[in-house]
């Protein structure tokens, strides 16, 4: 496979070969590998081109971890409100709680 006017090669020593992924993780996504793909005697060399395609549970699982971090945020807010109820705060954190005097 050429990148630019550069030939990479496997291990084996020849030009490598650009393949698709058919598996259920990351079907569609395109690498470099072994001209000899899954043949007895094929080296190891793999090499992603492209990045990873994020599947709808990796994006809700982000999305659900956002959502808990600005819970977590607003129970500190109010934490730090009912402790110190004199205070004025601009930007409330969990660390910066901890630290009001």
């Amino acid at each position: 496979m050429e990148i630019g006017n550069m030939q990479l090669h496997c291990y084996c020593g020849y030009p490598s070969r650009r393949w698709t992924a058919t598996t259920r993780r990351n079907y569609g996504r395109r690498f470099l590998g072994c001209c000899r793909g899954k043949q007895m005697g094929h080296c190891e060399f793999f090499v992603w081109l492209d990045p990873p395609i994020p599947s709808p549970m990796t994006q809700d699982r982000e999305s659900e971890l956002v959502l808990a971090q600005e819970r977590e945020r607003k129970m500190w807010i109010v934490v730090a409100l009912e402790e110190y109820p004199d205070k004025t705060f601009a930007n409330v954190s969990a660390e910066k709680c901890w630290q009001i005097e």
